[in-house]
């Protein structure tokens, strides 16, 4: 695969391919304490909120950290509808990735919901589905070089003395780390 090959990939795929179908869903009138609860024991940093309506809402570590814990409410008595976000940006299924992330971009948002052929909510793709650390990591994992890298310009050597050489030579001026400071 070319070095940008990966990405042309990775935005053709599907939403569905990465989005979370295990995603804790709550009725409005739960309480925040329930959610973040689930969120916690589930590993995620997200919930979904159903209301009456039947529209859906999302609540996110955020919102009980700035909503209800720096606000100093209980989230023992407060419901999660009072805090979720509404309504929850979506996308269709078969949705591509490319027009998934423009979205997001676009809104500002690091979560979309994924939104099955007859209407019901498949899953919930996020950015830490997209780039780790629990998702499939989408981005390729660049080789590290191996060797003595220059502080100046990156580039990589074998052996301590090839490095030292090519500082003085390109970087610095001959000899100088070996003492000779008569260009200083």
């Amino acid at each position: 695969m070319t070095e940008t090959g990966w990405l042309r990939d990775v935005l053709s795929r599907r939403v569905e391919e990465l989005a979370d179908g295990d995603v804790p869903i709550f009725d409005e009138s739960s309480s925040i304490r329930d959610a973040a609860a689930a969120m916690r024991d589930r590993g995620k940093r997200a919930a979904v909120v159903r209301f009456h309506d039947g529209s859906l809402g999302i609540v996110t570590e955020r919102d009980v950290l700035y909503k209800v814990v720096a606000e100093g409410l209980d989230p023992r008595s407060v419901p999660v509808g009072r805090i979720a976000s509404r309504p929850l940006e979506s996308v269709k299924e078969g949705t591509r990735m490319e027009e998934a992330l423009a979205r997001m971009a676009s809104r500002g948002i690091r979560r979309l919901g994924v939104v099955a052929e007859d209407g019901g909510l498949r899953g919930l793709l996020t950015l830490e589905n997209m780039l780790g650390p629990g998702g499939p990591a989408i981005l390729p994992i660049p080789r590290m070089p191996t060797g003595y890298i220059c502080p100046f310009c990156g580039g990589v050597f074998s052996t301590k003395e090839e490095l030292s050489r090519h500082i003085d030579r390109v970087h610095i001026g001959l000899g100088l780390l070996e003492g000779n400071v008569s260009k200083w």
